[in-house]
């Protein structure tokens, strides 16, 4: 029985995978609390395609001007 490795269909793969939207928002406080953070620090978490939570820096304005506008799913999904 083979396993399904989520990070295989992640479209951004090199960044960290938070499996659930409380350990993101965990993530992002750690972050500003610590301001070790290698870049600009994020400011908000986004669900992504591969089931699991990414940070970011961008603003959701920023995101959907670069890519369009993603449609968001279910709320509890």
């Amino acid at each position: 029985m083979s396993r399904h490795d989520p990070e295989a269909n992640c479209p951004t793969p090199w960044k960290k995978r938070h499996p659930t939207e409380w350990q993101a928002e965990n993530a992002l406080t750690s972050m500003w609390r610590n301001r070790r953070h290698g870049g600009p620090l994020p400011t908000r978490w986004y669900a992504c395609d591969c089931g699991g939570y990414h940070t970011t820096h961008r603003t959701l304005a920023e995101y959907e001007a670069r890519v369009g506008r993603r449609p968001q799913p279910p709320r509890g999904a």
